[in-house]
């Protein structure tokens, strides 16, 4: 993520920029799903009643939250946004412009 990461929706400076390169070609949350994929790994790997209702609850939380960032990123970026949007998957898949 490079210098695109930090913790909330501001950056202080007031310079932001849409990051599209690296992971963010094949997936706009890839962060999210890695968090996730490890989850789902923990839970295959030494199953439970407490992983699986966490794997769900967990994934429910996540899609929430990339929701409602999906609304923020396209009202600070517009068009740009929604471009890339509709080229890279929101979680995981084939871009629509694989290179």
């Amino acid at each position: 993520m490079g210098r695109a990461f930090r913790v909330g929706q501001h950056s202080g400076d007031g310079a932001s920029e849409l990051h599209t390169s690296g992971l963010h070609r094949l997936s706009r949350n890839p962060i999210y799903v890695g968090s996730w994929l490890f989850l789902a790994g923990m839970t295959l790997w030494y199953p439970g009643i407490f992983l699986v209702a966490a794997l769900f609850a967990v994934g429910a939380g996540m899609h929430a939250l990339v929701r409602a960032e999906e609304d923020f990123l396209a009202a600070r970026f517009g068009d740009a946004y929604r471009r890339y949007a509709a080229e890279v998957p929101r979680y995981l898949g084939i871009p629509r412009r694989w290179p």
